[in-house]
């Protein structure tokens, strides 16, 4: 069903495309807070979303988020040595 594919593979896109920019981001929040999808609070998904959060402290602190690479994130091992 190759028709299939096509549009499954261009809404995946478009709703990537959707979810990059940070100004839709409590949009998106909203949308998946309801109990059929992640059954969590629109706050706390806003919150996770967009990076601004209250520390515990009294202070709101403000993450970047969505900026990070793969390979940035990635460890890379030197010849001979292992995880721990």
């Amino acid at each position: 069903m190759p028709n299939t594919f096509k549009a499954t593979l261009f809404a995946i896109l478009d709703a990537t495309q959707y979810a990059r920019d940070r100004s839709h981001r409590k949009e998106i929040a909203a949308a998946i807070a309801p109990r059929n999808f992640l059954n969590q609070p629109v706050e706390v998904l806003e919150q996770v979303l967009t990076g601004v959060f209250p520390d515990g402290l009294g202070n709101t602190r403000n993450v970047r988020t969505g900026s990070t690479s793969i390979r940035s994130r990635t460890t890379r091992w030197r010849s001979g040595s292992s995880p721990r």
